[in-house]
């Protein structure tokens, strides 16, 4: 997988696996959702931040509705997922 790192102003977020990107989510932190072939904080922002919360208690179930809707032949057919991580 390639290392890509998008900024959204000052925060850093990097992108992970859907490995990990499981674990970090049933840990409760957040995960930015972004179509394959979109850059996650463009102008347009297609990206969404999803937790574990009520409303998205697994995270299979939020991946798949994020497909359902976001995911199409021109943005991509799968998500990429990005975690906050501090700089180095």
């Amino acid at each position: 997988m390639n290392k890509i790192i998008a900024y959204d102003g000052d925060t850093r977020h990097v992108r992970v696996t859907r490995r990990e990107a499981r674990k970090i989510f049933n840990h409760g932190a957040p995960v930015v959702f972004c179509p394959s072939k979109l850059y996650p904080f463009g102008g347009f922002r297609p990206s969404c931040m999803v937790q574990n919360s009520d409303a998205w208690p697994d995270f299979d179930c939020a991946v798949r509705n994020f497909e359902w809707y976001n995911c199409t032949h021109e943005t991509g057919y799968y998500p990429a997922f990005y975690v906050a991580r501090a700089k180095p």
